[in-house]
């Protein structure tokens, strides 16, 4: 994922990163440790979010296990 130089810091909650991610016109952003990239925040990733509460799909498909 091309992230450029956007960054957001670990410590960063969803509604700011998702804010970002908009301002941004939807282009990826960095998730930061520190200096160290940690993670990515996409609008896919909140998509998941918001469709079904997880940010990977692991709760969804334990969910679908049952």
């Amino acid at each position: 994922i091309d992230v450029g130089d956007r960054r957001v810091p670990i410590t960063t909650t969803v509604r700011d990163a998702l804010s970002q991610v908009l301002a941004a016109g939807g282009a990826p952003l960095a998730v930061v440790d520190g200096e160290e990239m940690v993670g990515a925040v996409t609008l896919e990733l909140f998509g998941g979010l918001l469709r079904d509460g997880t940010l990977n799909g692991t709760q969804s498909e334990e969910r679908a296990a049952r």
